[in-house]
């Protein structure tokens, strides 16, 4: 989404980092994969990054009003619902 690659920029970070920090401000924990050393580095730094309150809530806002723009059943269901791993 390029909202997210904007705030992701103005942030001076990536979107992959954009992506795992947010989601472990949700209190998941990541297990991002990769096969190049580089990607496991910048995948790594994402958890020095710090959002404000108000970057937090424009993320969830941004990703609550495209939801039927992302795609990958595991992690949005066709249904708008989560799926789960542990029921």
């Amino acid at each position: 989404m390029d909202i997210l690659t904007a705030l992701a920029a103005g942030k001076g970070i990536t979107p992959a980092q954009l992506s795992l920090a947010w989601i472990v401000s949700l209190g998941v924990v990541p297990i991002p994969g990769s096969s190049k050393p580089s990607r496991v580095m910048e995948n790594m730094s994402a958890a020095n990054v710090e959002f404000t309150a108000e970057e937090l809530v424009e993320i969830t806002e941004i990703i609550e009003s495209n939801a039927e723009a992302i795609e990958g059943g595991r992690y949005m269901a066709k249904d708008g619902k989560g799926e789960h791993l542990w029921g």
